[in-house]
């Protein structure tokens, strides 16, 4: 049980106490459990910025019934919501794929910076230390040693000496995951380091085929944040992304200080917009994703003109004549993309 669970109980319950917070993070448990995708974006919708949807309120309060009879059954919008911030809080601490999804999805919907309206604003420091913390354990300042290669020969010796077909799979099973773990996700994390550091120094796009200093700044914004989701192999990403995007930004041609989201949706690559439309068309989580919702739309329409009165019905808060710099422009989509690619791994 979190720590600080009985403090953000008492924004509710006055007199929260350790029974009520035990019995508050067991629910959470158990619903983290079997959560998929679709309760997953229930939670974070409710607890962003949906307060007044009645229909999901009442989808998670039969949920929580479910798992605790006693649990409010009405009136209930602001325990529900706080309800949603410790699920995912259950998350983190279990380090699952979900807590990857939700707290990327945080990230990725928190554009402009007033748009959402947590539940709990500590529970958004919670997911931005989840982000730092877990990225800095997948990716350690060291390969360390993998010196018992007994080890590794006795699992290899298991699979050829098993005297069955389930015997030998299970032993093989064993082998590979050690070998997995010991040499598998070192090689991806070099991988991904070594992509990225390719990529900037390498100062060309892949997309289109240009050097990048041949490149508008605007028209290669959201280009340059694919190219580098595409290079990154372990979720979540690296703090260290945003500076190697904006280094590869400022080596572009001399742009105007600030665009539109419009503007950069209007300047893309239109075969590319015309594959990225395609292969990120998420209705169930467009409201979190701005710039890909931006995309899709506009491909869809034909006309990114579309934009200015669609948009906001799409991402309440947004506006298509939000001004940006490339840099942020990038950073933002590749929040975005990070959050679909979290996403794409769940159930």
């Amino acid at each position: 049980m979190h720590k600080n669970l009985i403090d953000w109980l008492r924004k509710i319950h006055l007199n929260a106490d350790t029974a009520l917070a035990t019995k508050r993070w067991s629910l959470a448990e158990a619903f983290e459990k079997k959560a998929d995708r679709k309760d997953l974006l229930q939670v974070l919708r409710v607890f962003l910025f949906d307060a007044d949807a009645p229909e999901l309120i009442q989808s998670l309060t039969d949920q929580f019934l479910e798992i605790d009879k006693e649990f409010p059954a009405s009136n209930n919008a602001q325990e529900i919501r706080l309800m949603a911030g410790i699920i995912m809080v259950v998350a983190f601490t279990e380090r699952s794929l979900d807590a990857d999804a939700y707290a990327l999805g945080i990230k990725a919907a928190a554009f402009p910076t007033a748009r959402c309206q947590p539940a709990h604003p500590d529970i958004i420091g919670e997911a931005l230390k989840y982000i730092v913390s877990e990225s800095d354990i997948l990716r350690p300042s060291d390969f360390g040693d993998f010196e018992n290669r007994d080890d590794l020969v006795g699992k290899l010796e298991a699979v050829f000496s098993a005297e069955d077909e389930k015997k030998r799979t299970g032993a093989a099973r064993k082998f590979v995951d050690l070998l997995h773990n010991n040499y598998g996700v070192k090689i991806q994390r070099l991988g991904e380091e070594t992509e990225l550091l390719w990529w900037l120094l390498g100062g060309y796009s892949t997309v289109l085929g240009q050097k990048t200093e041949d490149i508008d700044a605007g028209a290669y914004a959201l280009i340059a944040a694919y190219e580098s989701a595409a290079r990154t192999q372990v979720l979540p990403p690296q703090p260290s992304i945003y500076p190697i995007l904006g280094q590869a930004i400022a080596k572009c041609k001399a742009a105007k200080p600030q665009y539109t989201l419009k503007d950069f949706v209007s300047l893309v690559d239109p075969a590319w917009r015309k594959k990225t439309a395609v292969e990120y068309t998420v209705n169930d989580s467009l409201a979190f994703v701005p710039f890909v919702a931006s995309l899709v739309k506009a491909e869809e329409a034909g006309d990114a003109g579309i934009l200015s009165k669609l948009l906001p019905n799409i991402c309440p808060g947004v506006s298509a004549s939000q001004k940006l710099t490339p840099t942020e422009a990038a950073w933002q989509f590749y929040n975005e993309l990070m959050f679909l690619n979290a996403l794409a791994k769940l159930k």
